[in-house]
């Protein structure tokens, strides 16, 4: 998992954490906060919302999660 890299994509793309957050379905931002940060696992569920969001290609998908 290339979190450096997921937080690029995230800013790239011009979303806060707050908007990934609500794109997810999390309360508040700190569920997903957790998330990039590492502090918790990211299913291969919310890695495929993750990648409907910010309209990842095949190849950043990969390059994010299959580290």
């Amino acid at each position: 998992m290339n979190f450096v890299a997921l937080k690029e994509a995230r800013k790239k793309n011009g979303f806060t954490q707050q908007d990934m957050a609500e794109a997810l379905g999390y309360s508040g931002k700190s569920g997903y906060s957790c998330l990039e940060s590492g502090k918790v696992k990211i299913s291969v569920d919310v890695s495929l919302k993750i990648k409907e969001v910010l309209n990842l290609t095949e190849s950043e998908y990969k390059d994010i999660f299959l580290q």
